[in-house]
């Protein structure tokens, strides 16, 4: 789903990688692999809205919080799509 859908207030996550950034092959099988970013999948955050090309979120992760503090922002070129609702495990 794209983060437009969302409004102000709502709990979603990440599920889907971002779209490919690289190609690499493995050195032991020459198998080729390709690179995703998948951060954010799975993590608990706070839809705050969109302003300037960029989502903002509040994030909910304790040891995420203390590292970097409780808002971030994510460029929405590279990570509008592949977000849902949050559900409690």
């Amino acid at each position: 789903m794209n983060i437009k859908y969302f409004k102000k207030g709502d709990v979603v996550t990440r599920v889907e990688a971002s779209d490919l950034f690289g190609i690499d092959t493995n050195p032991l099988t020459g198998e080729i692999v390709e690179r995703r970013d998948r951060s954010y999948i799975g993590d608990k955050m706070t839809f705050f809205g969109i302003a300037n090309g960029v989502a903002y979120f509040h994030r909910h992760d304790t040891f995420t919080v203390n590292l970097l503090g409780k808002e971030s922002s994510l460029p929405l070129d590279k990570y509008s799509e592949g977000w849902e609702y949050w559900v409690d495990p």
